[in-house]
Parts: structure tokens; C-alpha cells; sequence
């Protein structure tokens, strides 16, 4: 008898300490990639949302540094090499029975609804993703697909959509299965946002994760916690983009129970507490890169707690037609607070489809204009014109333009022909109006311009142009746009030995092409 119960107490013993040693495990493989194939767009945030992502994870999602696999533009083998490499790893963290593996897969980027759109690095198959998928070692595999027509995904066969997981807090997961959560329906575009800095999907699961999402308060997120909040402030937020309503999709074969967390709030190197107040829509904008970092609803009367890394921001929210704001330092190991009265008027949306041309970094078009107070009694004159537009920055732009002008010119009986090489350079503030993008700003330009009488004699002369410029950029298929410019100003030119100034106006209408 005393030997039966000494082998139940070592048995006892050693379960309690096999249980004690289990643990989650926690791996990511994070894809991004800005440039798809000939016919796309390249997209300005996909792997700056990617890196966001990862930076997440590795802050408060519970993933260390050599369990996270970040790859900027890869090719498919580096896909394929990448989920070996994350399968071995599974297999080598699997100390014990009982310990859980979870895999974190995002991807942002292109897709045509069947396949990922790695631009010349080749196609990847949603089937082939799926497959390395379902076929890793890992417990829980959680696949976030944030690209056009990425609910494709979604609808293949035995990935119809599944009930919600309910879920209940336990001390250790049990849950098994594949979630599969996409940023899109299957004939939606995905959408990004110049003023958030990336795309609508991915703000809003990030803010999701950071505390947004974390309805019962209980500082952690949850995979539910965090759809549900990304699927609704997606959809509010893109029905009124000139693209439409964006709605995200999900499906998932999750069996088992316990909380399947992505995001541990307790973990933070620095936090935000919103007291109680009177709530509303607060915006978190990083001071230094002006992104905005997280949103968050607070009803009345409660407050809200935000994970955020060390630094300075820019607090508020939308009252009416005006920001009220307030300056906050977060310091490492520190939890900041914002008391809502303490918020003042600070100066201060609008979207593209991931592909779209309205914020290409690059923009060469060409155009026709109607050029009027040239020179003398000259009405007006046509020029073609050549165009290039760079971004400098997310707010600025440099456009040098070159111009070839030409008229047929009846001045008092005499009769001429006008002729006027142009070069200029406008440095112009960039404003998003959903698809559309305005400019606006100062040019200066240099024309050589030249009178031939019908006798053949000719006079030359320099015109210095000064003026106001500004421009919409209206996108219509893929990377084309089109474009309507006006400038208005100064002709300076010299007539009988005295400098005069002659009022310079132009009309312009012009096509070009993003990349």
C-alpha cells in the first residue's frame, strides 16, 4: 500500500510539474510588399504595415525576436523558405505535450482574389497558402490578409465562414484550428489612407491590439476582440471614400477552448489611460513621424487604456467641426493619463484603393493648355506640355515642367506667328480628397519666346513667369489619372528697353501615369 501511494504521489508530482512547464508559444511570419505586377499600382503603406505589424507583435503579442519572420518584397521561394524554416521551429518548441504553439501570418499587398501579387517575384496561391497553413505543426495558425479581393480567401471550398468562437478565460489554451481573417470581400478593393499612414484593415486591427479592441477590459485582446473592432470601424470608415464601403471577412475551424490572445495590454513599455469623460472618437498621433497611431472609442463615462511605445503624441478627438487635442510624453515603465477637459483646439479623410494612382510616388503626364496675356494684345496661345510630379514627403510635391507654345497672332493688321519654349518648377502642399488629390502652391518659370512676320523677320525675347499654380489629380483606371492644372500670375518681358509685366493665366488638361 505505502508503495501504491508513493506512486501516486510521484505520479501526482510529475503531472503538476509537466503542467507547470507548459507554455504557448508563439510564432509570426509577416509579409509586405508595395510593388505587384505591370498592371498594379504600387502601393505606398503595404510594407510599412507589415513592419507596424511586426512591431506589435514583438512589443505586446507575446513573440520574441527570433520567433518573428519580417520579409519586405520577397519572392515565393522566399515564402516557401520562410514556412519551413517556422514549421521546424514549431517542432522545436514543443517541449512537452502539453505546450501550445499559435502562428501569426500577415500579409499586405496585392492579390487578384486568387493568388498574392509579389510583382516580378511571382505569384502566390491562396491555395498554396492555404496549404502551408494547414499543414504546419502549430496549434492555432491566425492568417490576416489585408489586399484587394483577399475575401477569395475565404470562399474556396471548406472555407465557408464559421460561427463566432466563443471563448472563455483559462490558465492554459486548448483551442486548435485555423482562423483566416481577410481585409476585403471577395470582389472588393482594399483601401489606404494618406492620413493614417496605411491602410483602413490594418489601422484598425493595430488600434484593435494596442486597446481599442479590448471591450471587457480585462487588459488583454483577443482574436474576436480584435476582429470585431477592425471589422466595424473598416466599414464605417470606407463607406464614405469615393472606392466604397470595404468589408472585411473571416472564417475559421476553431475547436477547443480557452482565449486566444493576441495581445497582452500588462506587457507594454509604456501606456495611455483616457479618463472617464465625456468619450468620443480619440486619434493617437505620433509627434515625430505625424502618423496616426491608434484610434479609439470612449463612451461617456468610461475610461479607456491604450498600449503605446515610449515617446511624444498628439491626443484628441473630432468635436463638430473641430480637433481638440492635447500634447502627451509617455516615458518607458511610465502609464500617462489624459483628462478630457484638458483638451484644446489644435489645427489640423479620404482614401485610395490599394493600387490606385492618386498618391503615386512618381507621376508623368502629358497635356494641353490654354495660355492667355503672353505677350501684347495676344489673347491666348496653346501649349503642350510635359509634366513630372514627385512626392516630397507625405504633404509636399516637386513638379519641373517643360512647355512648347504656339499661335497664329492678328495684332492691329499685323499678322505674326508666336512661338515660346518653356521650363518651370512648382513646389506645391498636397491635400487628399478621397481618390482625388489637390495641390496647390508657387511656380516660377522661363520662357524663350519668339514673333515671325509673314516677311520673316523675327524677334526673340526671355518672360519670366511668377505665379500661383494649382492642380487635381483624379485617378481612372489602374495607374492612370487625369489631371486639371490652372496657374495665374506675371509675364515679365522687356518691350522698347523697359521691363513690363503682362497678366499670365493658363488652363491645362492632361493625362499621366503613376509608378
Amino acid at each position: 500500500m505505502t508503495r501504491v501511494v508513493a506512486a501516486l504521489v510521484i505520479g501526482i508530482v510529475v503531472g503538476m510539474a509537466t503542467a507547470a512547464r507548459a507554455d504557448v508559444h508563439r510564432l509570426a511570419l509577416i509579409v509586405g510588399v508595395n510593388r505587384g505586377g505591370p498592371a498594379t499600382m504600387p502601393l505606398r503603406f503595404a510594407e510599412r504595415d507589415a513592419e507596424r505589424f511586426a512591431g506589435l507583435l514583438a512589443e505586446i503579442g507575446g513573440i520574441a525576436p527570433q520567433n518573428l519572420t519580417l520579409l519586405r518584397g520577397p519572392s515565393t521561394a522566399d515564402i516557401d523558405a520562410a514556412f519551413a524554416s517556422i514549421d521546424q521551429r514549431a517542432k522545436n518548441l514543443r517541449r512537452s505535450s502539453q505546450d501550445r504553439v499559435v502562428l501569426v501570418v500577415y500579409y499586405s499587398g496585392h492579390a487578384d482574389g486568387v493568388n498574392l501579387d509579389l510583382g516580378a517575384r511571382g505569384l502566390y496561391p491562396f491555395a498554396e497558402l492555404r496549404r502551408r497553413v494547414e499543414a504546419s505543426p502549430s496549434d492555432v495558425r491566425i492568417v490576416f490578409l489585408d489586399s484587394c479581393r483577399s475575401g477569395g480567401l475565404t470562399q474556396e471550398k471548406g472555407l465557408a465562414p464559421g460561427p463566432s468562437f466563443q471563448v472563455a478565460l483559462t490558465d492554459v489554451l486548448e483551442a486548435s484550428g485555423a482562423a483566416y481573417i481577410t481585409s476585403s470581400s471577395a470582389s472588393e478593393n482594399a483601401q489606404e489612407s494618406v492620413e493614417l499612414g496605411g491602410s483602413y484593415f490594418t489601422h484598425f486591427l493595430l488600434s484593435a491590439l494596442r486597446g481599442a479592441g479590448d471591450e471587457d477590459g480585462n487588459g488583454v485582446v483577443s482574436l474576436t476582440e480584435a476582429y470585431r473592432y477592425a471589422y466595424g470601424k473598416t466599414v464605417a470608415e470606407t463607406v464614405r471614400t469615393i472606392s466604397g464601403v470595404q468589408h472585411p471577412s473571416y472564417s475559421w475551424r476553431l475547436t477547443g477552448r480557452g482565449d486566444v490572445v493576441l495581445a497582452d495590454l500588462r506587457t507594454a513599455a509604456a501606456a495611455l489611460t483616457v479618463k472617464a469623460g465625456p468619450g468620443g472618437a480619440f486619434l493617437v498621433i505620433d509627434e515625430r513621424r505625424r502618423d496616426v497611431v491608434a484610434e479609439m472609442i470612449a463612451a461617456p463615462g468610461q475610461a479607456r487604456r491604450l498600449a503605446l511605445p515610449p515617446g511624444a503624441y498628439l491626443v484628441g478627438k473630432r468635436v463638430d467641426n473641430a480637433f481638440l487635442a492635447t500634447r502627451i510624453s509617455l516615458v518607458r515603465g511610465q502609464e500617462g493619463s489624459l483628462d478630457q477637459a484638458a483638451l484644446r483646439p489644435e489645427p489640423l479623410r479620404l482614401a485610395m484603393a490599394k493600387g490606385g494612382a492618386a498618391e503615386a510616388d512618381y507621376v508623368v503626364a502629358a497635356g494641353y493648355g490654354l495660355v492667355g496675356g503672353a505677350l501684347g494684345a495676344l489673347t491666348s496661345s496653346g501649349e503642350l506640355g510635359l509634366l513630372l510630379r514627385a512626392l516630397v514627403g507625405e504633404r509636399w510635391d516637386l513638379a519641373p515642367r517643360a512647355g512648347f507654345g504656339f499661335a497664329d497672332v492678328q495684332d492691329q493688321g499685323l499678322r505674326y506667328q508666336y512661338r515660346a519654349l518653356s521650363a518651370e518648377l512648382a513646389a506645391r502642399r498636397r491635400i487628399s480628397l478621397s481618390a482625388l488629390q489637390l495641390s496647390f502652391g508657387p511656380v516660377l518659370g522661363v520662357a524663350w519666346a519668339r514673333q515671325r512676320l509673314l516677311s520673316g523677320e523675327s524677334t526673340d525675347g526671355l518672360v519670366i513667369r511668377p505665379a500661383l499654380t494649382a492642380s487635381v489629380e483624379l485617378p481612372v483606371h489602374r495607374a492612370f489619372l487625369v489631371i486639371f492644372g490652372w496657374d495665374a500670375g506675371a509675364s515679365l518681358l522687356r518691350l522698347n528697353d523697359q521691363i513690363q509685366s503682362r497678366l499670365f493665366v493658363r488652363a491645362t488638361l492632361g493625362v499621366g501615369y503613376g509608378f
